[in-house]
C-alpha cells in the first residue's frame, strides 16, 4: 500500500490518502490529539452513472460500482501560500472515466478544502452514430 500524508505544521491536522494496485484510494483525516486508531478510512471518490449502479446494502454506506473500480493513475503535491494540496488521479478502465481529487489543508488553521474533476475519456454517455 502507498500513502501520502499532508500535515498542517501549525494546526496538527493530518490528511492521508492511501491506495494499492487492487483497490481504490481511501482517505483518512485526523485532528490534533486524535488517536490514529479512532480514524476511519473512507473511499476517496464514489461515482454513480446510468448503467453502473451500486449494490444494495441496507441503510448504510453503499459503494458504487465505478468507485470500486477506480485505480491510482498519478498524484502530485503542491504548495501555495499557507495551503498544501494533493491532487490524486484515478481511472476506471471499464468506462474510461478519469477522476482527479484535489485535497488541501491549511498550515495554520483546522481547515480542509476539496474538489473533484471528472473527465469522460470513454464512451459512457456519448451517442453512437
Amino acid at each position: 500500500m502507498t500513502s501520502i500524508s499532508l500535515t498542517g505544521s501549525g494546526s496538527g491536522l493530518v490528511l492521508t490518502a492511501s491506495w494499492q494496485d487492487a483497490a481504490p484510494a481511501t482517505l483518512t483525516l485526523r485532528a490534533p490529539g486524535q488517536d490514529g486508531l479512532a480514524t476511519t478510512e473512507r473511499p476517496l471518490v464514489e461515482v454513480l452513472t446510468s448503467g453502473h449502479g451500486r449494490d444494495w446494502a441496507g441503510p448504510r454506506y453503499i459503494p458504487t460500482s465505478i468507485g470500486q473500480r477506480l485505480r491510482h493513475r498519478s498524484h502530485n503535491v503542491t504548495s501555495a501560500g499557507n495551503w498544501q494540496t494533493l491532487s490524486l488521479t484515478q481511472a476506471d478502465a471499464s468506462t474510461g472515466l478519469e477522476v482527479t481529487s484535489h485535497l488541501s489543508i491549511h498550515h495554520e488553521h483546522l481547515a480542509v478544502r476539496s474538489w473533484t474533476s471528472v473527465h469522460n475519456g470513454g464512451q459512457i454517455g456519448r451517442a453512437h452514430v
